[in-house]
C-alpha cells in the first residue's frame, strides 16, 4: 500500500510518524512523508498517488488540517484518511468529519499495522483499538489497548521520510521516554492518564543501551552536532543519569539539549551527571513568575525560590538553559507578565521562550477560560496560529500582552530595555501593523539564539541591534529602515 503521512510541524522531524513509518516500511508498504506548510500538498498527492493519507497534528491544527483534506477529497475520490496525533487522541470526534474515514487515540505502533493489512487484504476493519472508523457510513468507536511497557522493543524512528526538509545544522531529534507524572491545567497529560487507565505518576523510560544505540547510528549516517531530546522530563531517575554519564561521552559524544523541571534541577548532583554527559542546554519551565498565576491557576506548584536556586547553580556549571513562559493566561494581568519578565532577568537564561496563551480543548485552563466568558465563539476556527502571534482570549491586557510578547526574549538579554517596556508609553501603540514588525524581532532573536548553539560564531541579526538602540533612544520600531525588517535582511544576517 502506498502510504502518505501529512503534518504542519514546525519540527524538521516529527518522530511520531516517523516510528510508524519504520514500521511500515519494514511490511512491505511505500511510505513518504509531506510537511503541508512547507511543501505543495496537492502536488505531492498527484505525484505519490497514496492509498492512505495519514495527518498527524496538535488540537489546534485541526482547522487547517481538516480544510486541506476536504479539498483533497472532494477532487481526488478513493483515498482512505486517518487523523492522528494529540488531535486525534484528545479530539476522537473529529470522525464525525463527512471527508474522515478513521481517527487513532495514542500509540499507533500496533493498530497502524493492524489497520492498514486489513484495508489492504479487504478484511473488516470496524473493530480495532485505538480507532474510531466509519464502515458505510456508520461509525465504530472502539475501546483502547494498554500503552507499550517496553518501548525500547520499538523500532528506531524513520530518519529518512522527512530528510527532503530537514535543515542543516546538524541538530537531530530523539525521543528518550513517554509519559509525564504531572497535571498541569495547560496540558493533556491529565487526560491521557484517564484515557489510558494509567497511574498519576507515569512516565515510561528507553533504557540508556537503547537510547545510545540509535544515537550511534545517527552519528554514523547522519553526522549529528547536537541531540535534543524530546520527553518532557529527562531521566528523572539518579542511577539512570549516572549510568548516561558513564556511556553517553564514550559512546556517543554529541551535544545535547533537553527537559526538567526546575524542582528536578534544585539538585548539584543531578547538574553534576548533566554537564558530564555534555548536556549543552536544558529547556525548564517558569512559565509564570506571579505565585498565584503559576500555583493556582497553572498548578505548577514551584516556589520562585526553587526557579532562582537551579539557574544559578546552572551558571555555576556552565549548562546553558532556556525557560518557558506564558503570557496573557486566564486571570492575569499585564502586570503578572512584567512580573514573569523579571523572573526570567534575574535568572539570565540563555534563551526566555515565550507564549501567548492558547488553551487547548479539553484541558483545565480551557475549561477555566470557557467558565471567565473569556473564549470568542470562533476560539476553535483560529487557534492555529496564535501561540505565536496574538491572544484570542478576551482579556482586558490582550493587545499589551501581544507587544510584550514579541519582545520579551530581547528585553532579557538586554535588561537595560525593562524601564521601557513596563511604562505605559510602550503599549501606546496596539495596532497590528506594530505587532507584526515586532513579530520580525521576535522571530530574528529567536532563530539567531537557535542557530547560535551549533554555530557560535554567527552574528545577532541587525534588526534586533536597531530594534534595542531605537528603543533605548525612545523612538519606535517604525523609525527602523524597511530594508532592516525585510526577510532578505534577516537571512543575511544569519
Amino acid at each position: 500500500m502506498k502510504i502518505l503521512f501529512a503534518t504542519l510541524s514546525l519540527s524538521d522531524e516529527p518522530l511520531g510518524i516517523m516510528y510508524i513509518s519504520t514500521i511500515l516500511k519494514k511490511q512491505g508498504h511505500q511510505v513518504r512523508g509531506v510537511m503541508m506548510n512547507r511543501e505543495n500538498f496537492p502536488e505531492v498527492v498527484k505525484e505519490f498517488k497514496p492509498n492512505l493519507i495519514g495527518y498527524s497534528g496538535m488540537d489546534c491544527e485541526r482547522v487547517p488540517i481538516l480544510k486541506a483534506n476536504t479539498e483533497l477529497k472532494q477532487t481526488r475520490k478513493g483515498i482512505f484518511s486517518i487523523i492522528g496525533g494529540p488531535l486525534g487522541t484528545f479530539s476522537p470526534d473529529t470522525i464525525n468529519d463527512k471527508y474522515i474515514d478513521a481517527v487513532c487515540q495514542g500509540e499507533a505502533e500496533e493498530a497502524m499495522p493492524e489497520l492498514i493489512n486489513a484495508l489492504e487484504n479487504g478484511e473488516d476493519f470496524s473493530g480495532i483499538k485505538n480507532f474510531s472508523v466509519k464502515v458505510n457510513g456508520k461509525v465504530h468507536v472502539n475501546k483502547v489497548r494498554p500503552v507499550i511497557k517496553d518501548i525500547n522493543t520499538i523500532n528506531f524512528p524513520d530518519r529518512e521520510i522527512f530528510a527532503h526538509k530537514k535543515q542543516p545544522g546538524g541538530l537531530y531529534n530523539v525521543l528518550e521516554g513517554r509519559g509525564c507524572p504531572y497535571n498541569c491545567t495547560y496540558c493533556h497529560n491529565k487526560k491521557y492518564k484517564e484515557i489510558f487507565g494509567l497511574h498519576a505518576g507515569y512516565i515510561n523510560f528507553r533504557s540508556i543501551d537503547n537510547v545510545c544505540a540509535e544515537l550511534k547510528e545517527i552519528k554514523a549516517k547522519h553526522n549529528a552536532t547536537m541531540i535534543w531530546f524530546q520527553g518532557d522530563h529527562f531521566y528523572i531517575k539518579m542511577k539512570e543519569l549516572e549510568e548516561l554519564a558513564e556511556k553517553y561521552p564514550a559512546e556517543v559524544g554529541v551535544p545535547f539539549i533537553c527537559s526538567l523541571r526546575p524542582e528536578s534541577l534544585d539538585n548539584k548532583e543531578r547538574l553534576k551527571y548533566l554537564k558530564k554527559a555534555g548536556c549543552g542546554k536544558i529547556f525548564t519551565g517558569c512559565e509564570a513568575g506571579n505565585d498565584r498565576i503559576r500555583k493556582i491557576i497553572l498548578q505548577r506548584n514551584i516556589t520562585k525560590k526553587r526557579m532562582i536556586r537551579p539557574a544559578d547553580m546552572m551558571h555555576a556549571y556552565g549548562i546553558k538553559f532556556s525557560f518557558q513562559n506564558m503570557m496573557g493566561v486566564p486571570t492575569s494581568t499585564l502586570d503578572d507578565d512584567i512580573e514573569t519578565l523579571e523572573l526570567n532577568i534575574r535568572c539570565k537564561p540563555y534563551y526566555a521562550w515565550a507564549s501567548i496563551c492558547t488553551p487547548y480543548p479539553d484541558t483545565a485552563l480551557y475549561k477555566l477560560a470557557k467558565e471567565q466568558n473569556i473564549l470568542p465563539k470562533d476560539y476553535l476556527d483560529n487557534i492555529f496560529e496564535t501561540y505565536h502571534y496574538r491572544s484570542l482570549l478576551n482579556i482586558p491586557h490582550k493587545l499589551e500582552a501581544n507587544i510584550l510578547h514579541k519582545v520579551f526574549a530581547v528585553v532579557v538579554e538586554y535588561p537595560e530595555l525593562l524601564p521601557m517596556v513596563k511604562s505605559t508609553e510602550f503599549y501606546r501603540d496596539t495596532s497590528e501593523e506594530r505587532v507584526k514588525a515586532l513579530k520580525k524581532v521576535f522571530d530574528a532573536f529567536k532563530d539567531y539564539k537557535q542557530v547560535k548553539m551549533c554555530k557560535p560564531e554567527v552574528k545577532e541579526p541587525e534588526i534586533v541591534s536597531k530594534f534595542v538602540a531605537s528603543t533605548l533612544n525612545g523612538s519606535t520600531l517604525d523609525s527602523l529602515s524597511q530594508d532592516s525588517l525585510s526577510q532578505d535582511s534577516l537571512s543575511q544576517a544569519l
